[in-house]
């Protein structure tokens, strides 16, 4: 596996730095695989989501609101994209990692509200990335969509 990193580092908030470690220390995993990660840093819109994802066999959602995540999910279902989803809640109590086919986003309990800035959550944070990061590597090894509940006292398959 390949990785690219489109994102540069000081545009990367806590999540985006433990999801580019988790991507880059597993590359080795998926070498058979001939498989490429990249991080976009570009903001996701409708004008450019079908050429972003135009290659694409995964994508990764770790948005932090309803707009995005259903753009996201709309697409990939019109094209038969695998989509896993990461979201923690915004008062930081529990994390998941979810498929889309059973995943139904939440809206922002008010508008521009952020759960991932200032490191306030930054275990939690590590914790749904570590889940992320496992249910990429089921998927990209054998297609199993493998779904968690994460909270700080653990992970939990559902």
């Amino acid at each position: 596996m390949t990785t690219e990193r489109l994102l540069p580092e000081n545009q990367m908030g806590p999540a985006e730095k433990l999801l580019d470690l988790v991507v880059n220390s597993s590359a080795h995993l998926w070498h058979n695989q001939k498989k490429s990660a990249r991080m976009i840093g570009v903001r996701l819109v409708e004008n450019n989501v079908a050429t972003l994802l135009e290659k694409a066999d995964l994508a990764v959602d770790c948005f932090d609101n309803l707009a995005s995540r259903t753009m996201l999910s709309t697409h990939c279902r019109a094209r038969s994209i695998a989509l896993v989803h990461a979201a923690i809640s915004g008062d930081g109590t529990f994390g998941l990692v979810r498929w889309d086919a059973r995943f139904a986003p939440d809206a922002e309990d008010h508008q521009g509200q952020a759960t991932c800035e200032g490191g306030e959550h930054l275990p939690l944070i590590g914790l749904v990335t570590a889940a992320l990061a496992r249910a990429i590597q089921d998927f990209v090894g054998d297609r199993r969509e493998r779904d968690f509940m994460v909270t700080l006292s653990g992970v939990t398959e559902t």
